[in-house]
């Protein structure tokens, strides 16, 4: 299952995209890779933390949250 089917942006999660230049030491290649991360997160009280971790179980069924 990808994050993209999940929509988390329809549950009130936030997406921050990077972008890194990455040049792998020791691979022996000097050709630069870019590698992108995608960081979903909800700002919430700390006592609804057990909440969202509750709430990504049932939206990413197998994904374990602890």
């Amino acid at each position: 299952m990808t994050l993209d089917r999940v929509a988390l942006e329809e549950h009130g999660f936030n997406l921050e995209i990077t972008s890194r230049l990455l040049r792998e030491p020791g691979s022996g290649s000097d050709i630069p890779v870019y590698q992108k991360t995608y960081f979903y997160f909800k700002t919430v009280d700390c006592a609804q933390v057990p909440e969202v971790n509750e709430e990504v179980d049932s939206l990413i069924p197998g994904m374990l949250i602890t």
